[in-house]
């Protein structure tokens, strides 16, 4: 016979209403965690968008960087003006290609300390980047020629070994995680 208000029963009641109540909870809470990577995927995607179209408006100043008769001042005030909307745009959302093109602007500029930094940070938002493997592996080699070649007049030879063994593993590092499948042209 079926016996309904059992304390069993009702037992039994209650931890079916309480697992009911987590798998709601949970639920919901699933559904947070979506809308919230959804918004997050939008926003790097805008900022994607908003660092590629600052790099597209900043192609002329590039050229006009090498022009002979140049107006060099205004070209200053021109890279400032791109470097401070790059700043912006990586404050507001962080991207792996801000990172990447502010690092080409300071690299361009000959400001290697930044650029290794910010491509340090492009790596570590995305770490298949390997465009960005290579940049940083140049911009350490530019770095070892500075600090080798212009710089190191007061250092021994053994010291000036040690610093270049120390550049060209960092270089190293960053060219042996290219991943072959991506085909880098050379």
């Amino acid at each position: 016979a079926l016996v309904k208000d059992t304390a069993e029963a009702q037992e039994k009641f209650k931890t079916c209403l309480v697992k009911i109540e987590e798998k709601t909870q949970k639920t919901a809470s699933d559904a947070k965690a979506k809308e919230e990577m959804a918004r997050h995927e939008e926003a790097v995607r805008k900022a994607t968008e908003e660092v590629q179209q600052i790099w597209i408006n900043a192609g002329p100043v590039f050229t006009e960087f090498y022009k002979k008769n140049a107006d060099m001042g205004r070209v200053w005030q021109q890279l400032e003006d791109i470097a401070r909307l790059l700043t912006e745009s990586i404050d507001k959302c962080p991207t792996a290609m801000g990172y990447f093109y502010r690092a080409l602007l300071f690299k361009e500029i000959l400001n290697l300390a930044d650029a290794e930094r910010d491509l340090t940070e492009a790596r570590k938002l995305n770490p298949d980047y390997d465009t960005a493997y290579v940049m940083r592996g140049m911009v350490s080699f530019e770095l070892y020629v500075e600090k080798i070649i212009v710089n190191t007049e007061y250092l021994s030879s053994e010291e000036k070994q040690a610093l270049r063994e120390i550049l060209e593993q960092k270089v190293s590092r960053d060219f042996s995680k290219i991943r072959a499948e991506n085909n880098i042209p050379e």
